[in-house]
């Protein structure tokens, strides 16, 4: 930043609290509130906040009621950033009230789709149907074709999250006319991503790579390097997905690249773990150890709980596949404790699983037992069925195998 246009900011900053605490609150809005949108524009939500918040209390004051909507609409999408859902859905409500009342439909248009994109966050599936169907209703009465391409595509993440992968289809491709009519080549980009994410998570891969490929094409040509990146990843994905390990790795290391000189840090970590998997796959064991423990060591430095505990999980794998078994069971072990740190059951009955495979390896019968176990017991909590029956079935035939005389 010139050092002009921050001296120009900072004077803001300060003729913004000057005049809140002036209570000159209808000079104070308009001020404030720009320098939250500003400030959210730069993901500092904490002071974001802090301005937004003083933008509705001024609009409160003066009873500007479409500014008032303004505010409570831009502090919802502030606490959305924050993850903090049930504040973010109050504040969209009261300014959805406002909107309402002052007969601004594309205001209610736009905060039902944040409403329905926090209960997309939220796993609330069919509230965020119900609020994007409501956006949708209305984008179309007043004509806002980008609005309605923004919708559609919306839906289709909810069915497609939901494992309605033709009506996702559906949804997205009305979305992808759209865009194309209205010449949202970014917009064609995202949509044609997704609808390659659906081919692809019901086995459709030639159809996946094509849709993939013409977004390629378009994030290429607009410059959207980030898009580059996360396209080129999920290319490597589908080769992976069809056993073209050389295809996979290829895309992978392109990705790579991109998110390095762009400093997307969790994508890299994310591809890094991807390269490791290819290079397991093909019994190329030690690279697969050097990969993953780039993307391990980015994860602990983004705190990616959640990713360091699949990583783990891969380079006990491969401890085990190569009958490193203490150091399998301390890489298992961190797993499983990241795990349990953060709640997931899923993974806690997949690891406790693992770690009695490599007691089971190593004739400690007992320990195996134990940990089969407490992995069918979480199984069982937690409605797997396919866990619950691997793991009754493995301790039935060590249960035989105990028993028989040595």
């Amino acid at each position: 930043m010139k050092k002009r246009d921050f001296d120009k900011q900072q004077v803001e900053l300060s003729l913004a609290e000057h005049l809140f605490f002036a209570q000159e609150y209808e000079k104070a809005l308009d001020l404030n509130l720009r320098i939250g949108d500003r400030l959210y524009d730069l993901f500092d939500f904490d002071s974001a906040l802090q301005f937004t918040e003083r933008a509705e209390i001024c609009a409160e004051k003066t009873q500007i009621k479409d500014k008032l909507a303004s505010s409570l609409h831009q502090k919802g999408m502030v606490l959305q950033s924050m993850f903090r859902f049930s504040e973010a859905l109050d504040s969209y409500k009261q300014s959805f009230g406002i909107a309402k009342d002052i007969g601004n439909r594309a205001g209610e248009a736009k905060i039902l789709h944040q409403i329905g994109m926090v209960y997309l966050l939220t796993n609330r599936f069919q509230e965020a149907l119900d609020s994007y169907n409501q956006s949708l209703e209305i984008v179309r009465e007043i004509g806002d074709s980008a609005g309605e391409a923004r919708t559609l595509h919306q839906i289709g993440m909810v069915y497609q999250l939901t494992n309605r992968f033709q009506e996702a289809l559906e949804n997205y491709n009305q979305s992808l006319e759209i865009k194309k009519v209205i010449g949202d080549r970014a917009g064609e980009a995202q949509t044609l991503h997704q609808i390659g994410m659906v081919y692809q998570d019901t086995n459709r891969f030639q159809k996946a790579l094509e849709s993939y490929n013409q977004s390629l094409e378009i994030v290429r040509e607009t410059g959207d390097s980030a898009g580059e990146a996360r396209t080129l990843h999920q290319i490597g994905m589908v080769y992976q997905l069809t056993n073209r390990f050389q295809k996979a790795l290829e895309n992978y290391n392109q990705s790579l690249e991109i998110e390095k000189v762009i400093g997307d840090r969790a994508g890299e970590a994310q591809t890094l773990h991807q390269i490791g998997r290819i290079y397991q796959l093909t019994n190329r064991f030690q690279e697969a150890l050097e990969n993953y423990n780039q993307s391990l060591e980015i994860k602990k430095v983004i705190g990616d709980r959640a990713g360091e505990a699949r990583t783990l999980h891969q380079i006990s794998r491969v401890y085990q596949l190569t009958n490193r078994f203490p150091e399998a069971l301390e890489s298992y072990n961190q797993s499983l404790g990241i795990a349990k740190e953060i709640g997931n059951r899923t993974g806690e009955a997949r690891t406790l699983h693992q770690i009695g495979r490599v007691y089971q390896l190593t004739n400690r019968f007992q320990k195996a037992l134990e940990s089969y176990n407490q992995s069918l017991e979480i199984a069982r909590e937690i409605g797997d069925e396919i866990g619950a029956n691997a793991n009754m079935s493995v301790i039935k035939d060590l249960e035989e195998k105990m028993r028989q005389p040595t």
